[in-house]
């Protein structure tokens, strides 16, 4: 089990770092959209397009580090009034919800992705991007998310069984 974790834990940990990668494309695709408008008076056309869609993904491709750092809002006022024991059983029950939700969530990114790869769907932009690409990755980031509360939801379970080895963190770690 513990395995398992560590490669969720590393997918996740990937996820974030293609997420950062692509703030530094879209910070480079907008300067130069800014240059291109300013001083040549022209555009590359897609820069609106393609800022949008690498939005859309990062925050999805980001979701499941987010999980693993704690980074998500949480109420956690019951959270640090119990022993480690108790923590343990409230986090396992939340992130048995969260498996479950975010289950729901991959079925629905799968669909909108399915549908938009079998009917051909195209953006109304001038570039025709088919929109299965990025939806793709919608259901990609949904996935990982899932994957995480999985992995979240064993360390809890860890916990409450009492090994002693599983790591508990209580804020967000930076890489």
């Amino acid at each position: 089990m513990k395995k398992m974790i560590s490669i969720i834990d590393r997918i996740s940990f990937y996820g974030a770092i293609v997420a950062g990668i692509l703030v530094c494309i879209i910070c480079g695709m907008i300067l130069v959209e800014i240059v291109l408008r300013s001083f040549l008076n022209t555009t590359m056309y897609i820069a609106d397009e393609y800022a949008g869609y690498a939005m859309a993904l990062i925050s999805f491709l980001g979701l499941g580090y987010t999980l693993s750092q704690n980074g998500h809002i949480r109420m956690t006022f019951i959270h640090k009034a119990l022993k480690e024991k108790g923590r343990g059983i409230i986090d396992l029950f939340a992130y048995l919800v969260g498996v479950l939700v975010s289950f729901y969530i991959v079925v629905v990114t799968w669909k909108y992705f399915f549908a938009s790869a079998v009917d051909g769907s195209r953006s109304m932009q001038i570039s025709q991007t088919p929109l299965a690409i990025p939806q793709f990755f919608v259901f990609l980031g949904s996935v990982m998310l899932a994957l995480q509360f999985i992995s979240e939801t064993c360390k809890a379970y860890l916990i409450v069984k009492g090994d002693t080895e599983v790591e508990i963190k209580e804020g967000a770690e930076f890489i």
